[in-house]
C-alpha cells in the first residue's frame, strides 16, 4: 500500500542546478585526499538521485586528478517504501532513463544488459561501491548515527504539514556536519521555520555555524582554543567536560586514543549531547568557535596555520609516542601559537 501512495516521481540529476553547486562550490571544499565525505539522500524512491550524486563524486575526482581511498566517500540513500529501497539497491534500470545523458558519461558510469536485458543499464561497480541503501521514515525513525556533508531531500516536505515539516528539518539540520549543506526541492521552503541553517543559494541552505561573514572572523577576536588528549580510559572523562560546557565555546581540538572505528561514532555521540557542534576531524578543515574536533583513529591531527585562519591537518605520519592519532602530536603543532593565542590543554585519563 506504501508503494502506492508514495510519490516516485524521479529521474537521473534531476534539478541539475544542484549538481551543478555541488561540482562548482560544495565539492572543491569537501573532497580532498584523505577527507572522508558523507552525503545522505533522504528520500531516494527508486534510486536515481543517489547514483546520481556518485556519478558527480566520481567526475570531481576524474576532473581534479583526485584518488578515492576505500570509504572515503560514502552516500546513503534512504526511503520510507521498502520496495523502492530494494530496486534501488539493485541500480538496475531502462535504458531510456539515461538517454537524455550526455554520452561519455552514459557510457563511463553505466553497463548495458545484453540479450534478454538488452533494454536495460546497470550503474557500474564504481558507482555501485560508493552507495549503501536503508528503509528510514523520517517522521518517526531515528536518523543514522553519523553527520553528513550534504543531505538532499528534495520535494518531501510538500507532503508533511508545516509542523511536521519543521521538526523534520531540524533532524535534518543536526544531522549535518559543521560545514554541511542540506538541498532541498525548488518548490519548497524553510523560510520562517525555526531551523537553524540559512540559505546558501536557490533551495540551498546550510548549517548556522558553517556561515561566515569573513574567513577572519571565524576564530573572532579572542583568539583562544582548548586542546585535550586523553588515554583509552578517558572517553568518558571527555564526555563530561564537553557537555559541562556552554554554547559560544573556543575551538575544541580532541586527540582520544581510540581504534579507527570507533571515533566516528563516538564525535556522533558527543555531537547529540552537547551544546555546540562535534564532529570527526577532517583534512583542510577550517577550524572554527563553539566546535569540536575530534581526531580521527588511525591518523594523527595538528593544525595549520595560514592567512585566512586555523586549519586542520589529518594525515597518516608514523606513530608518535606508541600513539595514532598521539596527543604529543596535537599539542606540539600548536606550541607556535601561544604567541597569538590563549591556549588551553588538559590532559585526561578517565582510569583510576
Amino acid at each position: 500500500i506504501l508503494s502506492l501512495v508514495t510519490t516516485h516521481t524521479t529521474h537521473f540529476f534531476r534539478e541539475s542546478d544542484h549538481f551543478d553547486f555541488l561540482m562548482n562550490e560544495a565539492f572543491p571544499r569537501l573532497i580532498r585526499e584523505g577527507a572522508r565525505v558523507r552525503i545522505w539522500s533522504a528520500a531516494c524512491s527508486s534510486g536515481q538521485e543517489v547514483y546520481s550524486l556518485a556519478i558527480s563524486v566520481l567526475e570531481f575526482v576524474r576532473e581534479k586528478g583526485l584518488r578515492l581511498t576505500p570509504g572515503q566517500v560514502e552516500i546513503l540513500g534512504s526511503d520510507i517504501d521498502s520496495a523502492s529501497v530494494d530496486f534501488a539497491r539493485e541500480g538496475i534500470y531502462p535504458s531510456e532513463q539515461i538517454a537524455a545523458l550526455p554520452r561519455e558519461l552514459a557510457n563511463r558510469y553505466f553497463d548495458q544488459g545484453t540479450g534478454k536485458i538488452g533494454s536495460f543499464v546497470r550503474v557500474t561497480d564504481a558507482v555501485h561501491a560508493l552507495c549503501k541503501f536503508q528503509k528510514t521514515n523520517l517522521l518517526t525513525d531515528s536518523f543514522p548515527a553519523r553527520s553528513f556533508d550534504v543531505i538532499f531531500t528534495r520535494n518531501v516536505m510538500i507532503y508533511f504539514k508545516r509542523r511536521d515539516v519543521e521538526l523534520i528539518a531540524k533532524k535534518l539540520a543536526q544531522s549535518l556536519s559543521s560545514q554541511g549543506y542540506l538541498m532541498i526541492g525548488h518548490s519548497e521552503s524553510l523560510d520562517g521555520l525555526q531551523v537553524p541553517v540559512k540559505r546558501a543559494g536557490n533551495a540551498i541552505y546550510r548549517r548556522e555555524s558553517a556561515v561566515q561573514t569573513d574567513p577572519r572572523d571565524r576564530l573572532g577576536d579572542a583568539k583562544r582554543l582548548i586542546v585535550i588528549g586523553a588515554s583509552t580510559g578517558g572517553v568518558e572523562a571527555v564526555k563530561a567536560v564537553l557537555e559541562s560546557l556552554p554554547a559560544q565555546v573556543p575551538p575544541i581540538l580532541i586527540v582520544q586514543h581510540i581504534p579507527p572505528q570507533f571515533s566516528q561514532n563516538f564525535a556522533v555521540r558527543l555531537n547529540e549531547i552537547c551544546s555546540f557542534p562535534v564532529s570527526e576531524a577532517k583534512n583542510g578543515e577550517c577550524i572554527q568557535n563553539a566546535h569540536a574536533y575530534i581526531a580521527p583513529g588511525g591518523k594523527q591531527m595538528r593544525v595549520q596555520t595560514r592567512l585566512d585562519g586555523l586549519y586542520l591537518e589529518v594525515n597518516d605520519d608514523p606513530p608518535m609516542s606508541s600513539n595514532k592519532p598521539s596527543v604529543d602530536y596535537l599539542f606540539r603543532s600548536v606550541v607556535s601559537l601561544t604567541a597569538q593565542f590563549e591556549i588551553t590543554a588538559a590532559i585526561l585519563t578517565g582510569m583510576g
